[in-house]
């Protein structure tokens, strides 16, 4: 994205923001970089680059998802207070294959990138090899777990889904 492309997102989310009534605003939240909750930058320096937990928002009327750091102040409290119980941290621990997908996948990336860069790092003898066995294992946990989830949703039988698409 351009920074003028960049700007025009922004705005149009700031806007949206501005029509959420929290009184009837749907909420959720996701792991997404925290500096880029939108995913829109892909050039993100690696120094920024932190995932964590980030909050969305969206009027009933709407299908713009807002980030919460987007949002007027008090709206932003308002949603919090009113579903703090939903999306405060541990909520959506509760979908065990969902959640360990995601947290499998995660942390199949951090260790790839871990073992990226050894040569940074001072590593103990032997180490590789216990990362590169880490990297396969956790492979396989998330194959195995997108088995299981595939049968434990058929088609048409789908479970609560959070939006994943923020554009």
């Amino acid at each position: 994205m351009t920074e003028q492309e960049l700007k025009e997102f922004r705005s149009v989310r700031e806007e949206a923001g501005l029509k959420i009534d929290p009184a009837t605003a749907e909420v959720d939240w996701e792991f997404a970089e925290v500096a880029d909750p939108y995913g829109i930058r892909p050039d993100l320096p690696k120094e920024y680059q932190q995932v964590g937990r980030v909050y969305f928002a969206r009027s009933s009327k709407d299908d713009i998802w807002v980030w919460f750091g987007d949002l007027p102040e008090a709206t932003r409290d308002a949603l919090w207070e009113k579903h703090k119980d939903e999306i405060a941290f541990p909520a959506g621990l509760e979908s065990p294959p969902a959640t360990a997908i995601l947290l499998t996948r995660t942390a199949g990336k951090l260790l790839e990138e871990f073992l990226k860069h050894k040569d940074e790092i001072a590593f103990p003898a032997g180490s590789e090899i216990l990362l590169a066995a880490a990297i396969q294992s956790t492979r396989a946990a998330g194959k195995l777990l997108e088995e299981f989830y595939e049968i434990a949703f058929p088609a048409g039988l789908e479970p609560p889904a959070s939006p994943r698409l923020r554009r």
